[in-house]
């Protein structure tokens, strides 16, 4: 038997290694025959503050029914505010869970995949990423606890989970651009103070029987595959996706595949419907679609619904870890997408503002005013990725160059020109353009000034 003292540092040993084996979710808990309840996930989350994980903790805001929606930080080092998380320079991840509360395996392995890292002594993608999870989305549906039978039929348990709707009867997925819900007004908010590089929207199938373990797709919005500026939606298509589906089956023996239903499955088809295999709609109602509008990346994961509750935990955990280490590996390419994709809207704003009042004027003097806007411009582009400021100054500079050709002047001084002449006056059209040019540029400090002011009060 042993003695006192070994049995004291027994339990000394047990204790000071706690932290690398914090609270086990309610799943794991139950070998994976209950889900967490909302308190489960407060409770999950008090654990790793309480066993020292360097995170930070908040709520993005109440739902309908009061309840909190918790969110956590976690990047080494730490960071607690966006500005921190900007002037950090690396792609933030925003992964949200339990949007549909029946769908709840995001719920399970986004707490666990946190956990994991954040114990981690290991180097791992918080070296390279900042991560915010949103573990319970869908507070209120969560707690609306009914037999799995009955709020999710065509899954593969647990026995009792929570409905598809929020406390309001909203479909959180189909809100992101009515805004309707709390739950999506915080959401927003959120999406507007971190502006994350990717969003990460955590589902389950609905029914259609196939042979992958989970199914994926990035934003189908159209705007996401425009080429120099919302690209996100073909960028996570062509060069994150095809490559994180080759790990899940080497690594994890998963295998996954694009997103979609076959036709009836979801409902009655209609008469005369063929049978197919289709995605869902491009419509930006929904959450990944919204924030590719956005000019950010986005993909949807859905667990396969007729596997086992552990499996599909599983799968999600696994299909999470190499997303978060696919954009980690990527980091330069999509901050370089995202800044870019700010700088596209900036450099066709500006087109717009300058192009009327510029386009009568004479060359060398419109030249002049456009060095010294793209100059401001250029120096605002500074605080942007080095990729994004070269892509903007080049198509300014193009643009300069059309704007300012003899065929763009005027007939009277494109005539002058090619006759070797002084340009005639213009100076009525010279002053107005001024006039405009400083007002423009006068709205540009001004909204540069009230970002950096609205950035300090949020580090605060």
């Amino acid at each position: 038997m042993l003695t006192s003292r070994r049995l004291v540092s027994a339990f000394l040993a047990t204790a000071l290694a706690a932290p690398l084996a914090a609270q086990q979710t309610r799943a794991e808990r139950t070998k994976y025959t209950e889900t967490s309840t909302h308190a489960d996930v407060l409770a999950f989350i008090d654990s790793l503050q309480l066993r020292g994980a360097k995170v930070r903790v908040g709520s993005i805001g109440r739902t309908s029914q009061g309840r909190e929606m918790p969110y956590v930080i976690a990047s080494r080092p730490l960071v607690t505010t966006p500005l921190e998380a900007r002037r950090l320079g690396r792609p933030v991840v925003y992964i949200q869970g339990n949007i549909h509360a029946g769908e709840v395996e995001g719920k399970e392995a986004l707490q666990a995949v946190l956990r994991d890292l954040v114990f981690d002594p290991k180097p791992n993608v918080l070296d390279s990423v900042v991560l915010v999870a949103v573990p319970i989305y869908n507070a209120d549906g969560n707690e609306a606890f009914r037999p799995q039978a009955q709020n999710r039929g065509a899954q593969n348990g647990p026995e009792s989970v929570g409905q598809r709707p929020n406390g309001m009867g909203l479909d959180l997925n189909r809100d992101y651009m009515k805004a309707e819900a709390p739950e999506t007004r915080a959401s927003l908010a959120m999406f507007n103070a971190w502006d994350p590089d990717l969003f990460v929207d955590l589902h389950t199938t609905d029914g259609s029987f196939h042979g992958y373990a989970l199914t994926y797709a990035p934003s189908l919005h159209p705007a996401a595959g425009i080429v120099g500026g919302t690209f996100g939606g073909a960028f996570v298509r062509d060069s994150m996706l095809p490559v994180i589906r080759q790990r899940m089956r080497a690594k994890h023996k998963f295998e996954v595949f694009d997103y979609g239903n076959f036709s009836g499955d979801e409902g009655p088809a209609a008469q005369g419907e063929a049978r197919s295999w289709s995605s869902y709609e491009h419509l930006p109602r929904y959450g990944t679609n919204y924030y590719g509008l956005r000019g950010r990346l986005s993909i949807l994961s859905e667990a396969y619904s007729h596997d086992p509750f552990e499996r599909r935990v599983k799968s999600t955990e696994a299909f999470v870890r190499e997303l978060l280490s696919m954009t980690a590996q990527k980091a330069k390419s999509v901050l370089a997408i995202t800044r870019g994709s700010d700088a596209a809207l900036m450099f066709e704003e500006l087109k717009a503002g300058l192009a009327a009042p510029l386009g009568g004027m004479g060359i060398s003097f419109s030249s002049s005013l456009f060095g010294l806007a793209g100059s401001l411009v250029v120096g605002f582009l500074d605080l942007q990725a080095g990729q994004a400021q070269n892509q903007f100054y080049e198509q300014l500079e193009n643009f300069l160059a059309s704007v300012a050709s003899p065929e763009a002047a005027s007939g009277d001084a494109a005539a002058a020109i090619s006759a070797g002449l002084p340009e005639p006056s213009l100076a009525a059209a010279n002053v107005a353009a001024i006039e405009n040019l400083a007002s423009g540029i006068q709205s540009l400090v001004t909204n540069m000034r009230s970002e950096e002011h609205t950035s300090e009060l949020q580090s605060h």
